[in-house]
C-alpha cells in the first residue's frame, strides 16, 4: 500500500499527540486478591456496630474512632470523604475508620490473608501518607480475642491527586497460628494513616474517600479494582476466609 506525502506528514502531525496521551493514560495495575469474605463500610439504619478498643504496644484503651459497620451487603447510601487534622490515635498517626462486622455466626478460623482498597489522598509530598490496617478479633464484651494483624504499612505513599486515587493492601498475612474464634464473635478492621510530617498545617490535608454507593453500566456494584484509579468505586476489605455473620437487628 503506498502512502502518499501529504498522508505522511498528517500521520507525522498526530504522533505527539498519541504518544502524549499514552503516556498521560498509564495501564492500572489490577488489585488482584485472594477471594474470600468481602465486606463494604455501611452507615446505614441498621447501626448493629459499636466501637472496639484500638491496640498499641498492648494497652487498650476506648478512643474516638469514625466507626462504620463492615457488611457482606453494599447499603448502596454511603459516601464518606474525611480530610482532617487528628492527635495520634492508637497505634495511628492520623485519624483511622474503624468497620465492624456483624457478630460471628458459630466458631470460625480466622486465617489466610486479608486485603483491602480505598480512595485516598494527600496534598503535600513531605507527608508521606501511607495506608495502614490492623485487624482485631473482639469478644462479645469487646474484651480481645486476638490481634490478627498487627499493624502494618504499605509502602506506596498516597498520590498528591484530586480527585484521590486508589490504594489497596494486598493479600497481607494474618498471624500464626490462626486465631479460633467463637460464636458472637466480632472483627474490627482498623483502617488508618502513618504519615511522616506531624505538623498541624501539613497533617490537615490528608485524608480517606468512603464509597459504598457506586454502580456500574448495567446496575451492579462496581468495586475498586486498580490501584491509581481515580474512578469512583466501592470501598471494601476481603478476607480470604470465608466468613458466616448472624442477621443483625438495629440498636
Amino acid at each position: 500500500m503506498s502512502v502518499t506525502r501529504r498522508e505522511l506528514l498528517t500521520l507525522a502531525a498526530t504522533m505527539p499527540a498519541v504518544m502524549a496521551a499514552a503516556k498521560g493514560s498509564p495501564t492500572l495495575q489490577p488489585i488482584v486478591v485472594d477471594r474470600g469474605t468481602r465486606l463494604y463500610p455501611t452507615w446505614d439504619e441498621s447501626h448493629w456496630w459499636t466501637t472496639q478498643p484500638i491496640a498499641d504496644d498492648g494497652a487498650w484503651t476506648y478512643r474516638h474512632a469514625v466507626s462504620l459497620g463492615a457488611s457482606p451487603n453494599r447499603d448502596g447510601a454511603t459516601a464518606i470523604r474525611d480530610l482532617r487534622n487528628t492527635p495520634r490515635l492508637g497505634v495511628f498517626t492520623r485519624t483511622y475508620f474503624q468497620f465492624t462486622t456483624p457478630p460471628l455466626d458459630g466458631p470460625h478460623t480466622l486465617d489466610g490473608v486479608v486485603s483491602a482498597a480505598i480512595h485516598a489522598a494527600q496534598h503535600h509530598r513531605r507527608l508521606g501518607a501511607r495506608l495502614a490496617l490492623q485487624v482485631v478479633v473482639h469478644k462479645p464484651d469487646t474484651s480481645v480475642r486476638g490481634v490478627a494483624l498487627p499493624l502494618r504499612t504499605d509502602l506506596s505513599v498516597f498520590t498528591y491527586d484530586d480527585p484521590a486515587k486508589t490504594r489497596a493492601a494486598r493479600n497481607w498475612a494474618l498471624v500464626a497460628p490462626a486465631i479460633e474464634c467463637e460464636d458472637g464473635d466480632v472483627i474490627a478492621i482498623n483502617l488508618g494513616l502513618l504519615v511522616d510530617n506531624q505538623t498541624r498545617s501539613l497533617g490537615y490535608l490528608v485524608g480517606f474517600d468512603l464509597y459504598d454507593n457506586q454502580e456500574g453500566e448495567n446496575g451492579e456494584g462496581r468495586d475498586i479494582a486498580f490501584l491509581d484509579d481515580s474512578a469512583l468505586a466501592n470501598t471494601w476489605v476481603e478476607f480470604s476466609s470465608v466468613l458466616a455473620f448472624k442477621d443483625v437487628t438495629p440498636l
